[in-house]
């Protein structure tokens, strides 16, 4: 009997460690999502922390995203973006397709998190054990079409409730497809720019940083030096 129970315990702990291996999301992680029309898995992709974003940073995703769906053998008319969630500062980061900036939700921030963390959990379903990417079934709401393309009542998608950050390709394309990534602390401030998502048509991801006041302020500190420099030149010669 004692046998059977210890049995048991370990079946059901070892059953706990693999949930949780699938569950767990970091906070601050940024989630890359795919989904495209005709497709029965979506794919997602962990690329780690906002922090340690650098410009220029990118990401090989073709042969993954064929793997998760033939579907996305090409890239053409997909909904992709990027999300995540950080609780000690109540930020939400997340993309548009540029042509508007995430409203300011006061009260929302757990209810986007949920949606984050949901995706999160889409990361491990399906693909080797420890790899930082999934492919889930469209519709089984760890989905990126669930909880973020399609919003209530076709679906009870957290975003859904505020807005899509997905962009979307175009029907065939050559220069890349992009995401424009803001930083929203749900605490009455702007949304604040911080960079781009540019998707290649052979499913290269990039990163390119918003550069920081100070360095505009330093580009045109040197924009304003070199005239003043061939200012002066040419009343020389």
């Amino acid at each position: 009997m004692k046998s059977i129970l210890r049995n048991a315990l370990l079946a059901v702990a070892a059953a706990g460690v693999a949930a949780s291996a699938q569950a767990t999301y970091t906070a601050g992680d940024l989630l890359v999502g795919f989904d495209k029309s005709g497709a029965q898995n979506d794919f997602v992709y962990d690329i780690g922390g906002f922090g340690s974003l650098y410009d220029g940073e990118t990401w090989s995703l073709g042969s993954l995203l064929a793997s998760a769906d033939p579907k996305f053998a090409t890239l053409n008319d997909v909904d992709f973006g990027v999300v995540g969630a950080l609780s000690s500062s109540k930020t939400i980061y997340s993309t548009t397709d540029g042509t508007f900036a995430p409203d300011e939700n006061l009260n929302a921030f757990n209810t986007l998190r949920t949606g984050v963390m949901t995706i999160g959990y889409g990361v491990g379903l399906g693909t080797p054990s420890g790899a930082n990417y999934g492919s889930p079934a469209v519709g089984s709401g760890n989905d990126w079409n669930s909880q973020m393309v399609n919003p209530p009542p076709a679906e009870a998608g957290a975003f859904g409730n505020y807005w899509n950050p997905s962009a979307v390709t175009p029907d065939s394309f050559t220069s890349p497809a992009q995401a424009y990534l803001y930083a929203n602390d749900n605490n009455a401030d702007p949304a604040v720019a911080s960079g781009t998502f540019s998707l290649a048509s052979d499913g290269t991801l990039t990163y390119n940083a918003v550069p920081e006041p100070a360095t505009f302020t330093l580009f045109a500190g040197m924009g304003v030096l070199a005239l003043t420099v061939r200012s002066r030149l040419l009343r020389k010669a």
